[in-house]
C-alpha cells in the first residue's frame, strides 16, 4: 500500500451535502449544485471515502422525510443517481452489506430479504445499477487510477 492510501478516512462533510442534495425534490435540485460541489474545495487535502450515507442512522431519515422524493419510483431513481455521482467522484467508495439492492428504503434490514427484494423490479435496478458501476469503474482507469490525486480530477464546464 502506497503512503498516500495507509490512511484513508470517511468523508463526512461529502455524505452530509450530498444527502442534502438527493433527499431534495429533484425539481428544487438545480439550485442547490453547491452541495454537490463543495467538497472538491477540499478532497484533495485529505484521503477520503466516498462513503455511503444510507447508514443506521440516515435511514428512517430518509425514509420518513417529506423532502426526500415521495413516490418509491423517485426514491429508487435518486438512489440510482446518487450512485452515479459517488462512483464518479473522487476518492475510495464504500457501500455497506445491503445497500446496492437499496433494500433499506422499504424499511427491510435483514440479510435474508436481498433475494426476495430482487424479485422487485426497483430494487432488481438499483442491484445492476451498482454492477454496472462497478463495471466501469474496473474497466476505465481514469474513475480509479489517481482518484486521490489532484491531478486526476479536472473540471469540465459545458454551457
Amino acid at each position: 500500500m502506497t503512503a498516500a492510501l495507509a490512511s484513508v478516512q470517511w468523508n463526512l462533510g461529502w455524505m452530509h451535502d450530498s444527502l442534502d442534495y438527493f433527499m431534495r425534490d429533484p425539481v428544487a435540485r438545480r439550485w442547490h449544485h453547491d452541495e454537490l460541489t463543495f467538497g472538491l474545495l477540499y478532497a484533495f487535502s485529505e484521503n477520503s471515502s466516498c462513503r455511503c450515507p444510507m447508514t443506521k442512522s440516515c435511514m428512517a431519515n430518509i425514509r420518513s422525510s417529506a423532502a426526500c422524493p415521495a413516490t418509491i419510483g423517485k426514491k429508487f431513481a435518486s438512489l440510482r443517481a446518487y450512485y452515479a455521482f459517488m462512483w464518479a467522484y473522487p476518492g475510495k467508495k464504500l457501500l455497506f452489506m445491503g445497500r446496492n439492492s437499496g433494500r433499506w428504503l422499504n424499511g427491510t434490514s435483514t440479510v435474508n430479504s436481498t433475494g426476495i427484494l430482487l424479485n422487485r423490479p426497483w430494487h432488481r435496478g438499483v442491484r445492476d445499477c451498482v454492477r454496472d458501476l462497478n463495471r466501469l469503474y474496473r474497466a476505465e482507469p481514469a474513475m480509479h487510477a489517481r482518484d486521490c490525486e489532484q491531478g486526476g480530477f479536472r473540471w469540465i464546464v459545458r454551457r
